[in-house]
């Protein structure tokens, strides 16, 4: 069902056109549908009249495995969990101080005695009554927030149940079947769920205070409380502030003074003090994935992660009929962590059984697993997660050596006269090593021509690329689309965008906040791993051309001068990489090519020096990059 449109006069449309600078009208028809031919996709390696079958007709018939940086073929193969490093340091620790002469723990009756010798008891009663309140309200958050997330995971299975209702209906209906109504029982069920709502505390009431140890201590004396609290009080927090009258003095106007040792005081904060409405809610959300074991430190404002972890979880994603980036999503936004914590080599097919590696920065394994247990017992989730390890290092777009590819072909029908030389040929030859079509997306506006406009920093034009409307999108999408073209209005546009158009959704956000030309603004904010997959497109759309201007006008059975070509069983490293000469090119067809070796020994024999060598070596070496960078340089200017 279509959102309805906001209505607007013409007046209010002309206003909100001449305010922004975006020109879609002259774009719309400017691109025609993305085919082969359009791409760069041109040639083939034989003249065969070829067959016809059916690709992808079921997401299994394509399976997608990674091969990372080690060669490896990436399966998941365990749903275990891994072995903690802090848990195993800790054991190892725990272990080792009990078989020792280690001392026993503390008693916090000893350490009341402490205290009250160095700060009086009066202040220590003060301080043992105060800590055992902040304790109660520690724990009384920790149920609030429990019951809050309850709440919230109430109304995600109630809206998942109210879409599946939704569509059950609508396939009855489609069929001719009555719709049961929903039973008077359930309607009062859901009546008083919605009234214990109520009842919920509010977490902005529960105000956690300091305590202030109160009269006159020297720099001896504070140190020694310092560590005293640390000892027997692990869980509180001390630190130094200026006296209430000190502070009452520089702010009446003597903001000069400098504060001395008796106008400060020493003040204790329980650890685990969160204030709902304060800045480290928001910093330990935004910047760091929540971890309900993490000790909290209330005055550096961040979430400890144990030293003896490696910061990253590594794990494998095997996910089906569903694209990369959805599911990294979802995963974001059914944990609460920001999609800047997740890492990955590279986006998979969506329509295929794809398994790839995945890094999440600071998020323990135990936490994503119950989370997509949750969901597959919820039948809601097409995705698996498996063989956790904790790593030191998260991956970054290019981090694998390739995919690995397993199709099936359905309702092939060819005579074996016809598919015999074609088999042959993919035999003996191989392929055109093209980037396909889901590189260059599935609308009339190739991503590639966004990357172009990236590139030469044409940012308007990248803004108007991604909003004008294009075929082959959904009816809602196309709606939103139309109506920003019509009246450039981003507020109606996001009330009807879907809420999956995450780009598009952020462009019209930061138009609405900073202005309709806040172009350049407004691609930033879109997530780097999308912004360089429009670069990495257009870097294809090079490549296709490239290699079909090659296969056209110069011999397409083997090498020729000029071309980078690789000793067979080895790596592709950038200085194992050759340039044919025209004297080597008859050596260049058997199956042992050339290599760096036979290089050298031929100019061993042309040069008697050592030195010498190396410089002409050097010098080859450096006009090889000039006359590449020409090339890259010429390659950039071709029309996308």
């Amino acid at each position: 069902m279509l959102k309805p449109r906001k209505e607007l006069s013409p007046e209010e449309i002309a206003k909100l056109r001449s305010e922004s600078q975006l020109d879609l009208s002259s774009a719309v028809d400017e691109f025609p549908d993305v085919s082969e031919q359009t791409v760069g996709m041109a040639r083939f390696l034989n003249d065969a009249p070829g067959f016809r079958g059916i690709f992808k007709q079921r997401f299994c018939d394509f399976l997608v495995h990674e091969v990372d940086m080690n060669g490896d073929v990436v399966h998941l193969t365990s749903f275990d969990l891994p072995v903690d490093p802090a848990d195993a340091s800790s054991s190892s620790s725990s272990s080792s101080s009990s078989s020792s002469s280690a001392p026993a723990a503390p008693s916090p009756a000893e350490g009341e005695a402490k205290l009250s010798a160095l700060v009086g008891a009066d202040s220590a009663k003060r301080f043992h009554l105060w800590r055992m309140k902040e304790v109660e309200k520690a724990e009384l958050f920790k149920e609030a927030k429990a019951a809050q997330r309850a709440k919230n995971q109430r109304q995600r299975e109630k809206e998942m149940a109210e879409r599946k209702k939704t569509k059950d209906e609508a396939e009855a209906k489609a069929r001719g079947e009555d719709v049961p109504k929903q039973e008077e029982s359930d309607t009062k069920k859901e009546a008083m769920e919605e009234d214990d709502e109520d009842d919920k505390i509010d977490l902005s009431l529960i105000k956690h205070v300091p305590f202030i140890f109160e009269g006159s201590l020297d720099k001896t004396q504070r140190t020694a409380l310092h560590q005293l609290v640390r000892t027997y009080w692990p869980n509180v927090f001390t630190d130094l502030t200026e006296k209430p009258e000190a502070h009452a003095s520089t702010a009446s106007g003597n903001s000069t003074a400098t504060l001395t040792g008796d106008q400060r005081v020493v003040r204790a904060v329980l650890a685990d003090a969160v204030n709902a409405k304060g800045k480290q809610r928001r910093a330990a959300r935004d910047s760091v994935a929540e971890d309900d074991d993490l000790p909290t430190n209330p005055f550096n404002k961040r979430n400890v992660w144990p030293k003896e972890r490696p910061d990253y979880l590594r794990f494998v994603l095997h996910k089906e009929n569903k694209d990369t980036m959805d599911a990294i999503s979802n995963l974001s936004k059914f944990m609460n962590i920001s999609q800047k914590n997740f890492s990955y080599a590279g986006t998979k097919d969506k329509r295929a059984a794809t398994t790839q590696w995945v890094c999440m920065y600071h998020t323990r394994a135990e936490r994503i697993k119950q989370h997509v247990d949750q969901e597959i017992a919820k039948g809601f989730s097409n995705y698996r997660v498996g063989n956790f390890s904790y790593v030191n290092e998260g991956l970054k777009l290019g981090d694998l050596k390739g995919n690995r590819f397993t199709l099936v072909l359905r309702y092939v029908d060819v005579e074996e006269a016809v598919s015999e030389p074609v088999l042959k040929s993919l035999s003996a030859r191989g392929f055109i090593n093209y980037y396909g079509m889901q590189r260059f997306g599935t609308s009339n506006i190739p991503t590639s021509a966004i990357g172009h406009a990236l590139l030469t920093e044409n940012w308007k034009r990248a803004v108007a690329l991604i909003l004008m409307p294009r075929k082959n999108e959904r009816r809602d999408v196309t709606a939103a689309r139309e109506y920003f073209m019509e009246t450039r209005d981003a507020q109606g546009t996001l009330d009807i965008m879907p809420v999956w158009m995450s780009t598009e959704r952020l462009i019209l956000q930061t138009m609405l906040k900073q202005g309709p030309n806040a172009f350049v603004n407004a691609i930033q904010l879109i997530p780097r791993n999308m912004r360089l997959m429009y670069v990495h497109a257009y870097q294809s759309l090079i490549w296709n051309k490239m290699v079909s201007a090659r296969l056209s006008e110069l011999d397409a059975g083997g090498p020729v001068a000029g071309d980078l070509v690789l000793k067979q069983g080895q790596a592709a490293l950038p200085d194992e990489l050759l340039l044919l000469e025209d004297d080597r090119l008859s050596s260049a067809f058997v199956n042992e090519k050339p290599g760096r070796k036979d290089r050298d020994d031929k100019k061993d024999e042309k040069e008697k020096e050592k030195e010498d060598k190396k410089d002409a070596r050097a010098a080859k070496d450096q006009a090889f990059k000039t006359d590449l960078k020409e090339r890259v340089h010429i390659l950039t200017q071709v029309s996308v």
